[in-house]
């Protein structure tokens, strides 16, 4: 929300960094590479770790940021974690410690070091000196097309992901019955049940003519993604529903779907680069499915 904010109100750049648990995740659960997938597919311009642990400490959390990161990588550290000592809080590491520890991560790949929390002056001029004479360095970088929740994150590509698609009215009587009554109960019913048994991404539909369905749509995305972790796929023939749906998934999701028709992609695409979701690809366009695979390409 505050990266689509700053995007509609400025035009400036946008650099987005986290602060992670000794647990590797934040404090509403997000792990490392669902940072990456979701601030990357905002279009931010440089994404990174701040406060958090000591330099070192952060090491592997920030090793696991530059195997997928494909914009700049920032990075600020406390000077340790906080200790009290006489009534006094006090951060324990040195000046030479926190530059040792931000010249290797400098050699790993990242490009912007700074401090955080109990860094002074001394700190940042030990760091300065450190990585004087250095170049950036350019990991290598490994391909990332997942969709995240705010807290999980699938990978596609390889081996087949089960998306569970019993959220969807089409020829269910009580699921019908239940966005008419607007029983939401019903529905978190199906999102839990789907998966216990094994899906690993959920599709949304709410479409039916009788009612709202971008409200229907809106407060069912809200809620099944406050019970379950697992990423969703919007599932709508109408761009504006899309749009109201995309605007509040925490996360990476996908939409479903666009084919080749022009009125189709110039409603649909768009949606994909503003939200940063991936998209079920149709190949077909206003003359039906070709006939090879190549007019299908």
């Amino acid at each position: 929300a505050a990266i689509l904010a700053a995007r509609e109100h400025s035009s400036l750049p946008i650099v987005c960094t986290m602060t992670f648990q000794a647990d590797g995740r934040t404090l509403t659960g997000t792990d490392p590479v669902t940072m990456v997938n979701i601030l990357q597919s905002l279009g931010v311009a440089a994404l990174g770790l701040n406060c958090s642990l000591g330099p070192k400490e952060m090491l592997p959390l920030v090793r696991e940021v530059l195997k997928y990161a494909q914009v700049p990588v920032i990075v600020q550290p406390n000077a340790g974690l906080p200790q009290i000592v006489n009534g006094e809080t006090v951060f324990k590491i040195s000046p030479a410690e926190f530059a040792a520890n931000g010249r290797e991560m400098a050699n790993a790949g990242v490009s912007i070091l700074g401090g955080c929390c109990g860094t002074t002056p001394a700190h940042l001029q030990a760091l300065k000196a450190a990585l004087s004479g250095l170049h950036p360095v350019r990991p290598q970088v490994q391909s990332l097309t997942a969709a995240s929740s705010a807290t999980r994150t699938v990978f596609l590509g390889g081996e087949v992901k089960v998306i569970g698609e019993r959220l969807n009215p089409t020829g269910k009587k009580k699921l019908k019955e239940a966005l008419r009554q607007g029983d939401m109960d019903y529905l978190l019913r199906e999102a839990v049940d789907q998966k216990d048994h094994g899906a690993q991404i959920l599709d949304v539909n709410v479409g039916l003519p009788e009612i709202d369905e971008i409200a229907v749509m809106t407060q069912a995305v809200k809620e099944i993604q406050g019970i379950v972790n697992l990423p969703l796929q919007i599932d709508s023939v109408r761009p504006e529903v899309i749009e109201a749906a995309a605007r509040v998934c925490n996360g990476r999701p996908i939409i479903n779907s666009v084919n080749g028709e022009e009125k189709v992609m110039a409603s649909i695409l768009p949606l994909v680069k503003k939200y940063g979701c991936l998209v079920v690809a149709l190949t077909l366009d206003e003359n039906g499915i070709p006939h090879t695979a190549e007019e299908r390409l």
